[in-house]
């Protein structure tokens, strides 16, 4: 089996196979006249555009980004060096069809908003495009190197295009939100007073250069015997923003998250292209490479980071750096020492720490990768490794004791006790680490379903590349189970996967593998439906990038919108991690077993001359009549439960408990505090003749009187449930009720509360709070 680091070799075929038939220099003639064609209509546009238009600053950067295509293209189209096979027609191409459909992206997606268009339909120009343009077999892969040099400049060039076209847009509809404004300030402070003092920073009201509200600071934050107020956050981010902040303000802060974004799906094509090369029995699928390395970059989640103002971006690339770099003193021979790659490594193992504490952990496995890769040649290199480990070691001590001293803990915010995972409850354990993937509001399938394709990926690197896999779980695995251990494994208030994006290149060598294998229709249709799905999604976290943020309710804002529409409860039947339901536990094993299933399912060979196309779009249609179909099924399912704080039940007073941002939210019950005189409206479908209601509920007692909740089916009463003992969690049971029979089998069950009895402060009522609602049926 070859190795995960062995060395990509070219076949002269694959030169050969580049060539095309047309001569280079008339293509290369023809798409720069294209994108010159695109940039000069842009910049056109943006000068008759209000300044402040986001549409003005996305068409003004346009063509610089095509000149820097055109500046990439030359070297490529003629050859870095010997190794390097001459891109063909197609490859020619692919920069200026990437810039074209970037250029229409940003007319398209601005105007529609000017225009006062509905701007879902806005992004559908460069997604289309996009899907166009990497569907294409051949593609520039063939420039990738056959020796263990980067990719092509164009590799870096592409997914930079796409982030600097994307930034208006994105940074206009969504301001700095979560600990970005945080991260903003220190870099503000860093430029302009040369210190990480806060303290004339809030009260100047500096936060008002790049969001609309004056921030405060935050719960933790030190404060100096002098009154300085210091930030929690580590300044290592923003001492890498704080120079471009001094010369950009905020937009300068945003390119150089979009430039390391970019780098790290650079440096990404490299592990993925090594991986299929080494797992391939013959020529390597270039394409498969290719889409999987498209997936990574140009869809969620790392595109919704490449405009925001995170920790884990840099920490991947880091990542992606010191594996570089470990496997390139494991390449060399026995008993020399590159020091390049040592420098390398040791700083990606240094800065990991520093950037945030907790990727002290990546730290560790990046040390472990290395120790594996040169297991074989300890003792000739033992004495470089214990110095890079004994520097990690003084690195972690120092910033512990800093930590003790500057904010009289070692671990800043956190205690040792969230270490401790063997005092986790098992099955919260397995929810947690399931979470990452599975979870409807933060988890990686449910914002790119074409993700799901790492889980074959996953048994075809078990078979023919287990190297890659095992160097994975070396780098990630101890950082995962810590993180995704967390109370707040799911990251907080941020867009989905962002503890476990750095694990994120990783997954899509795991795509490519899957992709790589032997195509047949129901691979076909299983991907191409993930990808139709991942396409629509796309659509909108691009046009609605607030939807990307959601609250650790065992909801999404996305969802809320379709259960508001149809008037049903979808979301019981989709896993969360933060509100575990029965869902949590039956859908990611019948969800991987369906893959699994459709990707193992043993099909004959294709016959010669058949088109795959028709068998394909059946698939899609087949699955997205089955998604439209779901509304109407659930509406014919018998209610059971309902959670009154879901968005298809109408409420007229109340509100939610614990309160939106209450912190570690997830420890407390979901509930409703429906207080007297407020009336939830829930649409129900008839299970029998006869049922019983429990409501899990506490009762808030605040005037000398009892509770009544009135129930209702369309209006015709039904009965009532009374609540007198107040201050703990019960479940309160009604008596049997009969189902009216003028009633429809589908009908809206009114939960009315009494109004207000008893004596008590004016103005002050007494209430309920319902965790859910439970519908016995009696046939």
């Amino acid at each position: 089996m070859p190795s995960p680091t062995s060395r990509p070799q070219r076949s002269p075929a694959a030169g050969r196979e580049a060539d095309g038939a047309s001569p280079q220099g008339f293509e290369l003639r023809r798409e720069l006249l294209v994108v010159a064609a695109v940039c000069a209509a842009g910049w056109t546009l943006s000068l008759l555009l209000p300044t402040e238009s986001s549409l003005a600053t996305s068409l003004a950067v346009l063509p610089w980004v095509g000149w820097l295509l055109a500046s990439a293209q030359r070297p490529l189209a003629s050859g870095l060096d010997a190794h390097h096979a001459a891109p063909g027609r197609i490859a020619a191409a692919a920069p200026w069809a990437l810039a074209a459909a970037l250029g229409i992206s940003a007319l398209v997606l601005e105007v529609a908003g000017w225009l006062q268009i509905d701007r879902l339909y806005a992004p559908l120009a460069w997604l289309a495009l996009l899907l166009f343009f990497y569907s294409r077999r051949k593609l520039a892969i063939a420039t990738l190197p056959a020796t263990g040099a980067r990719p092509g400049i164009a590799f870096f060039l592409a997914p930079l295009a796409l982030y600097l076209t994307l930034l208006p847009w994105s940074t206009e509809q969504r301001p700095p939100d979560g600990d970005e404004p945080w991260y903003l300030l220190v870099a503000h402070s860093l430029a302009f007073d040369l210190d990480t003092d806060l303290r004339n920073n809030y009260e100047a009201g500096d936060s008002l250069r790049f969001m609309d509200r004056a921030i405060e600071p935050q719960p933790g934050d030190p404060v100096g015997p002098q009154g300085q107020q210091v930030s929690r956050h580590a300044p290592t981010l923003p001492v890498l923003m704080a120079i471009p902040y001094r010369l950009g303000g905020a937009l300068g802060a945003y390119l150089t998250i979009a430039l390391l974004t970019a780098a790290l799906a650079w440096l990404s094509l490299d592990l993925i292209w090594r991986a299929v090369v080494a797992s391939a029995a013959a020529e390597p699928p270039a394409g498969a490479a290719l889409a999987a390395w498209t997936l990574l970059f140009a869809f969620s989640p790392l595109l919704l980071y490449s405009h925001q103002i995170w920790v884990e971006v840099p920490a991947a690339l880091l990542c992606l750096i010191g594996y570089r770099a470990a496997r390139g003193l494991a390449e060399r021979p026995s008993g020399r020492l590159l020091a390049s790659d040592a420098v390398l490594l040791l700083a990606a193992l240094l800065a990991l720490p520093l950037l945030k504490l907790r990727f002290a952990l990546l730290s560790g496995g990046l040390l472990l990768v290395v120790l594996y890769l040169l297991r074989r040649q300890l003792r000739q290199r033992l004495g470089a490794l214990t110095v890079i480990a004994g520097a990690l070691v003084a690195a972690v001590a120092a910033l512990l004791v800093y930590n003790r001293a500057r904010f009289g803990n070692p671990l800043r915010i956190h205690s040792w006790e969230e270490l401790l995972i063997q005092e986790i409850p098992l099955a919260t354990l397995l929810v947690r680490l399931g979470g990452p993937f599975f979870d409807l509001a933060f988890g990686l399938f449910a914002t790119a379903p074409l993700w799901l394709l790492l889980i074959p990926g996953a048994l075809a690197a078990l078979r023919r590349n287990r190297g890659v896999l095992l160097h994975g779980l070396l780098l990630y695995g101890p950082y995962f189970v810590l993180a995704a251990s967390r109370r707040e494994w799911y990251g907080g208030w941020s867009p989905p996967f962002r503890y476990s994006l750095v694990t994120l290149p990783w997954l899509a060598l795991l795509v490519a593998l899957a992709l790589a294998e032997r195509t047949t229709p129901p691979r076909r249709g299983l991907a191409a439906t993930l990808l139709v799905a991942t396409l629509v999604l796309g659509v909108l976290w691009v046009a609605v990038p607030g939807w990307t943020y959601n609250f650790a309710d065992g909801r999404t804002l996305l969802l809320d919108q379709v259960e508001r529409a149809q008037d049903v409860d979808i979301g019981r039947l989709l896993p969360s991690s933060t509100r575990p339901r029965l869902a949590s536990w039956l859908t990611p094993p019948a969800l991987t077993a369906a893959v699994l299933l459709l990707w193992l399912l043993p099909w004959p060979g294709r016959a010669k001359g058949r088109d795959p196309l028709p068998a394909v779009l059946v698939a899609i249609g087949l699955g997205f009549v089955a998604l439209a179909a779901l509304p109407a099924a659930m509406r014919a399912v018998p209610t059971w439960r309902i959670e009154p704080e879901a968005a298809f039940v109408e409420r007229t007073a109340g509100n939610v408990e614990p309160q939106v941002w209450q912190f570690d939210r997830t420890n407390f019950p979901e509930a409703w505090v429906l207080p007297d005189g407020g009336e939830l409206a829930i649409p129900v479908r008839r299970g029998g003749d006869d049922f019983q209601v429990h409501v899990l509920s506490r009762f808030i007692r605040n005037r000398d009187a009892d509770l009544e909740l009135e129930l209702a089916l369309d209006g015709t009463p039904v009965g009532t449930m009374r609540f007198s003992l107040p201050d703990a969690w019960r479940l309160v049971s009604s008596e049997p009720f009969a189902w009216p029979p003028e009633v429809p089998a589908r009908a809206e069950l009114t939960v009315r509360a009494s109004p207000p009895r008893g004596e008590g402060p004016p103005g002050v009522t007494n209430g309920v709070a319902i965790d859910r609602i439970e519908i016995e049926w009696d046939p």
